[in-house]
């Protein structure tokens, strides 16, 4: 399950083509095999999330219990249900979810099925406009799609192009990170060498974590992201806990205020060394997760925890996603979630 941003343009969902043209935008790119559920307060569109289809051709009683609670959870009223595949895949969890929202006091407003080219309503009995063979549709053409390209969101085509944001660099730029990640690691161990105690030697790892942090987010507030060493000296001194939480405590805001955070932390991200991945992949994730976009967090989350199952963060992080928290919830965030360890050098 994949909530998705919630940072919008104002678009009429007042057709099913319209519906259907504004999905891939929420969730980031164009879905199949799944469920895609939007949430409602009232008319306003708060919420969305994408998972998979059962593997079997039924209802699973559990997927639908857990898609409902999380809806439930954003208070929201109204929803709209898309799912995308065969009659015999999407029908009966379409069925058992229609079932469950009503039980749950969530009015559905509109549910399709849509394979591509045609979409069927389980709502609308009027065989003229919901026709039981089905209606073509085109969501390229739809004033939706052209109001979500002009505000700036990206719908990749599949979901392989949307999980490539944040897969590490390979080939050459992966071997020039390696030695700009050793030269980082000899610039740490200069300046721990330089404290004569261990109260200096942390004041000088926070001092040097907080210029290299603002220095990376102005220059990414101007449209340059880091380079190669650069990227490498913030992978490194984010394994300090208590920089890495100077980092944290400042993704904070809404929208255009956090785009910043999140294309510096993606591109560290994508050049760190696999052993520094958990601490640039979490702050990513935070940043992608205010920004609204709750699935390529998740998955940023599952990478950090891949590498260290025992990251708090990401481990934090990864079960609010999960059960539907609101990033708000984690306003007082960063602050006592973990002792700060001495800083970890090679």
């Amino acid at each position: 399950m994949s909530p998705s941003r919630t940072r919008q343009p104002r678009v009429r969902l007042n057709s099913p083509v319209e519906i259907l043209a504004t999905v891939p935008f929420l969730i980031g790119y164009h879905p199949s095999l799944s469920i895609v559920i939007i949430g409602m307060t009232d008319r306003r569109v708060t919420f969305a999330a994408r998972d998979d289809l059962p593997a079997d051709p039924e209802a699973d009683p559990d997927q639908v219990g857990y898609l409902v609670d999380v809806l439930l959870r954003q208070r929201c009223n109204r929803a709209l249900l898309v799912g995308y595949g065969g009659d015999d895949r999407v029908t009966p969890t379409m069925h058992a979810l229609i079932d469950a929202f009503g039980d749950a006091a969530v009015e559905v407003d509109e549910a399709l099925r849509a394979d591509g080219r045609r979409y069927w309503s389980y709502v609308c009995p009027n065989p003229r406009c919901c026709s039981p063979g089905g209606n073509r549709y085109d969501t390229a053409t739809s004033t939706a799609a052209a109001v979500w390209t002009l505000a700036g969101r990206v719908a990749h085509r599949d979901r392989d192009g949307y999980e490539a944001q944040i897969r590490p660099v390979t080939g050459a730029a992966r071997e020039a990170m390696r030695h700009a990640t050793a030269r980082a690691h000899e610039r740490l161990l200069e300046l721990v060498a330089a404290g004569e105690d261990e109260d200096e030697t942390a004041a000088r790892l926070l001092n040097a974590g907080n210029l290299a942090i603002a220095a990376a987010l102005d220059r990414q507030l101007r449209g340059t992201p880091p380079d190669g060493d650069e990227a490498a000296w913030l992978s490194v001194l984010l394994q300090s806990i208590a920089v890495r939480d100077i980092a944290w405590s400042l993704i904070r805001g809404s929208g255009s205020a956090l785009e910043h955070h999140r294309a510096l932390w993606q591109e560290v991200l994508h050049r760190a060394e696999t052993e520094l991945v958990p601490a640039p992949a979490s702050l990513f994730a935070f940043a992608a997760w205010r920004c609204g976009d709750g699935g390529i967090a998740r998955l940023a989350l599952d990478r950090a925890l891949a590498i260290d199952p025992h990251y708090r963060m990401a481990g934090m992080l990864h079960e609010a996603i999960v059960l539907g928290v609101p990033p708000s919830a984690l306003d007082d965030f960063p602050g006592g979630t973990e002792p700060h360890p001495q800083v970890r050098t090679r």
